[in-house]
Order: structure tokens, then C-alpha cells, then sequence
């Protein structure tokens, strides 16, 4: 189910309890694969002088992220995101619409991420670690350093030691569905396949420390 809280979802600690385990620091390989999109989807329409966002959404029938699909800004489904727990230990795989996966999510006592092209398999706790005032976790795409960073409701991701203090993408949740919003700069840089799974690992619920 789709929390109310992104702070627990995301695993980040509440302030009145904190409580968390630190991960180590990481760098992906500086290798890309072409986006599953293609060229630059849709822009939202924003009010002057605000930038436009790429809207994403993680919506099934039952509010289950780790079984839901994801829709593009058009409203065309990209992305089949479904969850084998015949096994154990259980896999969340994202299947693109030629059939081909894009990433897969193993859930264990120390869960790992594999990203095709993108993402050589590791912990996930290595992938998305928490700062050491775990109020924030770290992530790395082509040798880059973002942070994501839970706010009013959102997560927002801001590139590390960037003078653009405009944040490259938010996850929200609206209507029983969780929203992933990009800025274009964000996906022309190649973030869009990394925070698709980036979302759905921090909105799982799954303890990812």
C-alpha cells in the first residue's frame, strides 16, 4: 500500500525517533542506454517564470507499488513494475513495453538493485545511503553525486554542489497514485530510468538499510 508518511517510506527516520543505519558512498559506471522514451516527452504546462516538469505515474488498482504501472506524460503506459513472491527471496522487476527489463529489485535481508546498462547489481543500501544526519540519502548517476531530501510532503532530488536551487525531480503521492515529476534538465542529464526505480524502492515501504 502507498503510505501517508514519505519520511517512513523512504526509510529516513522520524525526528521525534530517529533511527537508521548509514550506508557507504557509491559511483555508477559512466555507461547510458538510450531512454526508454525516446526524445523529450511532453512538458507539463507551469505559470510563468516556474520550470516544467515531466509527470510520471506509479498507479494500480490495489495501491501497490511493487505491482503497478507506470504512465507517462501522456498518459501511455511505459513500464510494467510486478513482484514474484513464488521465491524467496522475492523480486520486483520493471518490464519495459518491448518486453525487455529494465531494472529488478531483490528483496532480502540485504536487498540489492540492478539497472540494465546503468546500475551493475549492489545493496541497496549502498545504492540510496543515508547522510550521516540521516536526514537526507545519497545517490550517484554517470559519477554524479544528488541527494534526495524529504519536504513538505515530497522528496525532492537536488544535484550535489549545483548552483540551481530548483530541485530536478519530486515525489509526491495524488489520488491513490505516487507522482514522479522531472525537470527537463533532469532528463536530458539521464536521471529518468534511475528515480523510476529510485521511486518505487523509496516508496515500497521495505526497510532499504
Amino acid at each position: 500500500m502507498y503510505g501517508n508518511n514519505p519520511y517512513a517510506q523512504g526509510g529516513w527516520p522520524n525526528p521525534q525517533n530517529p533511527q537508521s543505519i548509514n550506508g557507504p558512498s557509491w559511483s555508477t559506471p559512466p555507461i547510458r542506454q538510450p531512454s526508454i522514451f525516446g526524445a523529450l516527452p511532453m512538458l507539463d504546462g507551469s505559470s510563468q517564470g516556474q520550470p516544467k516538469l515531466l509527470t510520471f505515474r506509479l498507479e494500480s488498482q490495489y495501491q501497490d507499488i511493487l505491482n503497478c504501472s507506470l504512465y507517462g506524460p501522456t498518459g501511455k503506459p511505459y513500464i510494467e513494475i510486478f513482484t514474484d513472491i513464488s521465491s524467496s527471496p522475492a523480486y520486483t522487476y520493471f518490464r519495459k513495453a518491448d518486453g525487455t527489463t529494465l531494472a529488478v529489485l531483490e528483496w532480502c535481508q540485504q536487498s540489492t538493485v540492478t539497472i540494465s546498462g546503468i546500475l551493475s547489481k549492489r545493496p541497496l543500501s549502498q545504492w540510496l545511503p543515508l547522510t550521516p544526519d540521516k536526514r537526507r540519502r545519497t545517490m550517484f548517476c554517470n559519477n554524479r553525486p544528488y541527494t534526495w531530501v524529504p519536504q513538505n510532503n515530497e522528496i525532492l532530488l537536488y544535484s550535489v554542489g549545483s548552483v540551481n536551487t530548483e530541485p530536478l525531480a519530486r515525489i509526491s503521492r495524488q489520488n491513490g497514485a505516487v507522482l514522479l515529476k522531472l525537470s527537463a534538465e533532469a532528463f536530458t542529464a539521464g536521471l529518468l530510468e534511475i528515480t523510476i526505480v529510485a521511486a518505487v524502492a523509496l516508496q515500497s515501504g521495505k526497510n532499504i538499510d
